[in-house]
């Protein structure tokens, strides 16, 4: 149960970095504020070096480390300036197919089973998000989705990676490394769209760099906790903050259709965790022979 706590937050803290992102893309480059983002986050972990000294010293070659840093990096610029093409809503929707390639990822990689349930309720979910891009059935531009499947790709393996490092690796440290590593990266992609935020511009830069520590802890956290696959039904409750914030902060709305879309998904990634708590709680009170 805690671990699905720590996953919804981690939803949620994700939606809210959306939504500064998106906001900030109006007057800056995504390439910029992930480079800032990630500047600040650093200046923000810099005394856990202090504190997990030996074993950041540890990690340092940790090929996984910095193979995940170098992902999440990919990952979040090409979220960030998908977000800034489409409306906050339709593009979380769309990062939900995120689920099916981390749930064969993890089958794959991981050798974690999955029960007929947890399929059915990843291919509902699916058809849930389908009514949500095509309610009519009208073409549109597919081009900027371009980006947000880019990012479900590198989301799908990020993930993978992230659960081998927590059952390793310190939080604090996973944190560390990719404080240190995005923002490492980030910068040949900054200097060619080189722009210094505005003094207005720097209480969302730290929002967005709090929000994506608090999110990457959760995760962290969560994966810790639970499989991957177990956790990943919730992975939907993005869509209701990023909904909420979507209306609030942009006047996004999602059509009656996008709302079934959205409901589909609720119910039965709900139905499926109910049924695989009630089998695991049954096979725990079967007394051994």
């Amino acid at each position: 149960m805690l671990a699905i706590i720590y996953f919804i937050a981690s939803c949620f803290f994700f939606a809210c970095l959306s939504a500064t992102g998106k906001y900030m893309s109006l007057e800056m480059h995504p390439a910029m504020i992930v480079f800032f983002r990630n500047v600040i986050e650093l200046l923000i972990v810099i005394p856990i070096v202090y504190i997990h000294k030996k074993d950041i010293k540890k990690h340092f070659t940790s090929k996984m480390l910095w193979s995940r840093g170098f992902m999440s990096q990919f990952a979040s610029t090409c979220w960030f300036i998908g977000i800034s093409k489409v409306s906050l809503p339709t593009a979380m929707a769309f990062s939900f197919s995120t689920p099916l390639f981390t749930t064969i990822t993890a089958m794959l990689f991981l050798k974690e089973t999955i029960s007929y349930r947890r399929a059915t309720a990843l291919i509902v979910g699916f058809m849930g998000v389908l009514l949500i891009l095509k309610p009519d059935g009208e073409i549109f531009d597919i081009a900027p989705y371009g980006w947000i499947f880019g990012t479900v790709l590198i989301w799908a393996l990020t993930n993978i990676v992230i659960k081998k490092l927590s059952d390793s690796v310190r939080p604090f440290v996973i944190i560390f490394y990719m404080a240190l590593t995005m923002t490492i990266f980030s910068l040949p992609l900054a200097l060619f769209y080189w722009q210094l935020p505005k003094l207005e511009q720097l209480p969302l830069l730290f929002v967005a760099a709090i929000t994506t520590l608090l999110w990457q802890w959760c995760i962290i956290k969560a994966f810790n906790k639970s499989q991957i696959t177990v956790l990943q039904p919730f992975e939907f409750s993005k869509l209701i903050f990023a909904c909420i914030i979507g209306y609030v902060l942009f006047d996004e709305v999602l059509s009656i259709s996008g709302w079934f879309g959205v409901t589909l998904i609720i119910v039965s990634s709900t139905y499926v965790t109910w049924r695989e708590h009630k089998i695991k709680k049954k096979s725990l009170n079967t007394p051994l022979p």
